[in-house]
């Protein structure tokens, strides 16, 4: 199911960009020119048109980092080869009409897979449209939002990592006398963070090896420890700055992975009601019928 679900995504990504360059073209300014429209003709092969929207559905065949140029960057300096390829497709598709391939039964068992594919990106494409919208992610952004505010907290730290626990001791009688930790992170401590006073920033409890988490989330802000903490990196002294619920990550950074996972919710619902009512019978490879999951 997981599999599908994924897969239908992927489909309906392809075919949205695919209708979206083919039947907009009227809207997009090609280089020095005025508006162009998808039935704009391009070229004439023996008497058959070559449109501008022929030319947007090759478009789509190129590579992503090219296909997603402004329209006049990218025909500026490719428009000459395009027409030419869709030219040269043209004389290649009628010489194999007149080698009469489109009659035989290979060419009637792709154009069936063609048309289910067709089909099935077309339906896809458009439940995704209709359904997902900016309204209903930000929905999702706020829901999401608010479940991770809720469901765990930052810590804001510093700590003094040494090599031994005789010095993190040592360490932790000069800040029982009042010194600054900052201070005695810069002068002391062996880890990158030391000429930032020590300073971690912001963290989750994941974020760091689990020795270091626990003391951390286990101390009151203001606080250091009175004890060392061993990890695999030395003896760290630490310090809790603050504390605050965890900041959801920015709606932009996280809008596309969002789309897909309910890219692939709404696949999984789909194949579920169409499947219970449907009659589905399963065979292995030698025709013997398989039981039903």
């Amino acid at each position: 199911m997981k599999f599908l679900a994924t897969y239908g995504a992927a489909l309906g990504l392809t075919v949205a960009a695919t209708i979206t360059l083919a039947t907009s073209l009227n809207a997009q300014q090609a280089s020095g020119g005025g508006e162009l429209s998808a039935d704009q003709v391009l070229a004439r092969v023996n008497g058959v048109d070559i449109t501008f929207g022929d030319m947007a559905q090759e478009i789509n065949t190129l590579p992503p980092r090219i296909r997603q140029l402004p329209l006049p960057t990218l025909l500026g300096p490719l428009y000459p080869d395009l027409l030419e390829r869709l030219i040269e497709k043209n004389l290649v598709v009628k010489a194999a009409e007149q080698a009469k391939l489109d009659e035989t039964k290979e060419y009637e068992a792709q154009m069936a897979l063609a048309r289910r594919t067709l089909l099935e990106q077309m339906f896809l494409e458009r439940m995704y449209r209709e359904t997902i919208t900016d309204e209903y992610l930000q929905k999702k952004y706020d829901a999401y939002a608010a479940d991770t505010a809720n469901a765990s907290e930052e810590r804001r730290a510093r700590h003094i990592l040494l090599e031994s626990e005789e010095d993190a001791l040592a360490v932790i009688a000069r800040l029982d006398k009042g010194e600054d930790f900052a201070e005695l992170a810069k002068e002391l401590s062996t880890g990158p963070s030391g000429p930032k006073g020590g300073d971690l920033g912001y963290f989750v409890p994941e974020d760091m090896v689990a020795p270091f988490s626990e003391a951390a989330f286990a101390m009151e802000p203001g606080s250091y420890g009175k004890q060392p903490v061993q990890t695999q990196f030395g003896w760290h002294v630490i310090k809790v700055e603050d504390a605050r619920p965890q900041a959801p990550l920015p709606f932009e950074q996280i809008k596309d992975q969002l789309r897909g996972s309910e890219q692939q919710a709404l696949m999984e619902t789909l194949i579920k009601t169409l499947s219970e009512p449907a009659a589905i019978e399963r065979f292995d490879l030698q025709g013997n019928p398989l039981e039903s999951n």
